[in-house]
């Protein structure tokens, strides 16, 4: 009874734990920490492989956001790419991150009837 009793606690702080990361991740969709830089859907899938965010600030294809109410204000739906480094010298030699970018930028759109923006 003992042992169970111990089990239900360390079950109960875990839950505890679990929902206070929950609610602090939560926290974080209501605010903007940092500039948030984003590339219009057409213009990333003609670049034809990763560029520096450098080069793409320079040709002025970064939309820059500060905060989450700028954010909800842009007529745009936003999609989330991540990507890493897989050489020391650039993002992605082979562009095989790049093409799955493209391929899934597309099948989202196609999936949301969004036609893919510049802006």
């Amino acid at each position: 009874l003992e042992h169970f009793s111990k089990l239900r606690r360390l079950q109960s702080e875990e839950r505890e734990k679990l929902e206070q990361q929950l609610d602090e991740a939560i926290a974080t969709t209501h605010s903007i920490r940092f500039p948030l830089a984003l590339v219009g859907a057409d213009s990333f899938c003609h670049m034809g492989e990763l560029k520096p965010h450098e080069e793409l600030r320079d040709l002025r294809l970064i939309s820059f956001y500060d905060t989450i109410e700028e954010l909800q204000r842009s007529p745009n739906p936003i999609i989330f790419l991540s990507h890493q480094w897989t050489s020391f010298s650039e993002p992605d030699p082979n562009r095989t991150q790049y093409q799955a970018m493209c391929s899934a930028i597309d099948k989202v759109c196609e999936h949301h009837g969004w036609k893919r923006r510049t802006t």
